[in-house]
């Protein structure tokens, strides 16, 4: 079954891997008057030739167009959508844009706010412990780095412990830049929010500041240990330690105090009861 859509195109993106090629197509429409749960307005992805991607390139983008859609039955009887072909001039009806996005009309078109100027960016502190590079160029593919960052986990996911990982994209160079500096070490690291995988929300590393800001508090602090170099107990307050404290490996525990029950030694499970296995 074919059909015929006249929307707004956002913008698209294509895909060459390893001799895999392809793209895809994001529409804009209002949202539907029955969805409870979706407010503003939708965006639609559709898939799309890596040929029609390459033409739509030399279009007006953002722009208005009539778009012919394949609908075929896809895996699990799920719609499969696919754009064959793309026709109009890209000229946009700004009383229809108006709408959609609630401005007036008739108020004058000034200079955009500042703010709204800047890139969805910011600055990050976090630990690196690793990165990595790769070059794909001579097989069509491109070239980046993996940044390798952990930070305390924000205790918001109940199945989430200790130190998490998290992998941040970063650009080729970036890794050049790296092999001057302490890693593992604690930067501050400048990033931008992009679009990733499947839509979703992604930082990625735009540079970072040479100073390595870890000491030995701040790795007391990360990895939960007291002055003495000892694990710190589940609810047990940290021990201020000054950059210059040392740790020691073979520091001895206290004495317990008459009565009381020994403190277990690193890496033993204390209480009533057995730890309960986690999935």
């Amino acid at each position: 079954m074919q059909i015929v859509i006249s929307a707004p195109i956002l913008g698209a993106n294509r895909f060459h891997v390893e001799g895999v090629k392809g793209g895809s197509v994001y529409i804009l429409q209002p949202a539907q008057e029955d969805a409870d749960n979706h407010l503003g307005l939708q965006v639609q992805k559709f898939n799309a030739p890596y040929d029609l991607i390459e033409q739509l390139s030399q279009k007006p983008l953002p722009g208005h167009y009539d778009l012919l859609i394949d609908i075929e039955r896809g895996s699990q009887d799920s719609d499969k959508e696919t754009v064959l072909s793309i026709t109009g001039n890209g000229k946009l009806d700004l009383g229809a844009l108006y709408e959609l996005f609630h401005l007036d009309p008739n108020a004058p078109v000034n200079k955009p706010n500042p703010e709204s100027q800047r890139p969805l960016a910011g600055v990050i502190r976090g630990l690196i412990l690793s990165a990595t590079r790769y070059d794909m160029t001579d097989s069509g593919g491109g070239k980046g780095g993996r940044l390798y960052v952990v930070q305390p986990t924000s205790g918001r996911n109940p199945n989430q412990f200790g130190l998490e990982l998290i992998r941040l994209r970063m650009p080729y160079d970036i890794y050049t830049q790296l092999q001057s500096l302490q890693v593992p070490g604690e930067y501050l690291i400048d990033v931008q929010l992009a679009r990733g995988a499947g839509d979703k929300a992604q930082l990625r590393v735009t540079g970072l500041s040479p100073g390595n800001l870890l000491d030995k508090a701040r790795l007391h602090e990360l990895f939960k240990l007291g002055k003495d170099g000892q694990p710190l107990q589940p609810g047990q307050p940290g021990t201020g330690v000054s950059s210059s404290a040392s740790v020691s490996g073979s520091a001895s525990a206290s004495a317990p105090k008459p009565g009381a029950t020994p403190n277990p030694g690193p890496g033993a499970l204390s209480g009533p009861e057995p730890a309960p296995v986690r999935a």
